[in-house]
Formats: structure tokens, sequence, C-alpha cells
């Protein structure tokens, strides 16, 4: 099933936070469900999750991030930029494969490269 627009702002905005990467990124989607839950979520939550502490929780109240990943989406939209979040469907399968694999994978032209049937 393809991300949804919203999850795929989200994400974006998850990207963008200081000291989040890839790892930590799945980690707290794992634990939450969702980019977007990462954000709607209580400091309290945060607190369950190994290795995640309290400078993450300051980062989320920063909203500056969402303003950026807004800016993004409209630039991929605007130059028909593709965007996979990792737990797409169509996110590409080698890559699924590496431990530190990136959260984001972004299509500039389409070759059908990403095709699901070619797997």
């Amino acid at each position: 099933m393809p991300t949804t627009q919203s999850e795929i702002f989200y994400s974006i905005a998850l990207t963008l936070l200081k000291n989040v990467g890839s790892i930590t990124a799945r980690k707290l989607i794992a634990h939450l469900g969702s980019a977007e839950a990462v954000f709607s979520a209580s400091g309290k939550i945060f607190h369950q999750i190994t290795g995640v502490g309290p400078h993450l929780i300051q980062e989320l109240k920063n909203k500056s991030y969402l303003i950026e990943s807004e800016n993004i989406l409209k630039s991929c939209e605007k130059n028909k930029v593709t965007i996979f979040v990792f737990q797409d469907e169509l996110y590409p399968y080698r890559l699924k494969h590496i431990y530190d694999l990136p959260y984001l994978v972004f299509e500039f032209v389409s070759i059908g490269y990403f095709d699901v049937t070619s797997r």
C-alpha cells in the first residue's frame, strides 16, 4: 500500500531532526506506529524507547522541522520527484536488507526502477 502524503510529510520532518538517523527513525515508528504519531506523542512515551532521550522531545517541539518538511514536499511535487518511505511497498527491495538503510529514497525521473513487478 502506498504511503500517504501526510506520512511522507512527517517522515521528511523526522529525517530533519538532529541526531535522528534511519535506525532511530525506524525504532520510533516501530514503537509508535507512524511518523505522524512520533510528532503527536506525549513526552512520557519516549522514555520507554531505548536510546531516546530528552533531547528528542525538545527537538519535536521545534516547528521549524515541519515548515522545512512542507517546503521540501512542495519542491518535490513541483519538480515531479517521487518520495519512497522505507515501509512503502515501492521502496527498493534490496535497500531494505541494509541495516542502516536510507529512510527516504527520492526518484527524480521515473524510469520504472522501483517497479514492484521487476523483482
